[in-house]
């Protein structure tokens, strides 16, 4: 059986980002970091706000230095 994205984000990505030094100081992980609060949808009179867009994990050099966005797939899936 194919693995989840959650399943594969705490089996093989998470591992290999703490391996990699990504949560020894000053560096950080942030999963789930969402960066957008969606966008904006014009109906009539009336707006709302579309889903807010997530990447499944930022890494930052230091805690105001966001160096990267790691966008995991689930196992049958596609990269890209």
């Amino acid at each position: 059986m194919a693995l989840n994205e959650a399943d594969t984000c705490r089996i093989y990505v998470t591992p290999r980002l703490q391996e990699a030094g990504w949560e020894t100081h000053p560096h950080s992980i942030t999963e789930q970091y969402v960066f957008t609060d969606g966008r904006v949808e014009v109906r009539g009179q009336k707006t709302r706000r579309g889903e807010q867009k997530r990447a499944d994990y930022l890494l930052r050099y230091t805690r105001d230095f966001p160096i990267a966005v790691v966008e995991a797939k689930a196992e049958n899936l596609p990269a890209g």
